[in-house]
């Protein structure tokens, strides 16, 4: 079964562990919950979606919106605007 079609899933209610944390990702892994395609997840907010778009652009122009893993800061002028996005939608 797809973890999006769970209701631990659908409740939303772990939106922000299975987002961020690796140690609960793997955890669905290891309990044959999902495969790693399964992690396309259907609740990405606005913001979301366009930094997957444009953040392999960010890494390659080495922006200063990025940190040295290569994440968006959040105090960034980018991350206001998805923090902005995702609140649109």
């Amino acid at each position: 079964m797809k973890w999006f079609k769970t209701n631990g899933c659908q409740s939303r209610a772990h939106c922000d562990a299975c987002r961020n944390e690796e140690a609960f990702r793997q955890s669905l892994l290891d309990r044959n919950l999902v495969t790693e395609r399964d992690f396309a997840c259907p609740y990405f907010r606005l913001g979301e979606k366009i930094e997957r778009l444009v953040k392999p652009v960010a890494k390659l122009l080495k922006l200063p919106c990025l940190d040295a893993a290569g994440k968006l800061k959040p105090q960034s002028p980018c991350g206001q605007r998805r923090q902005a996005l995702d609140r649109l939608g």
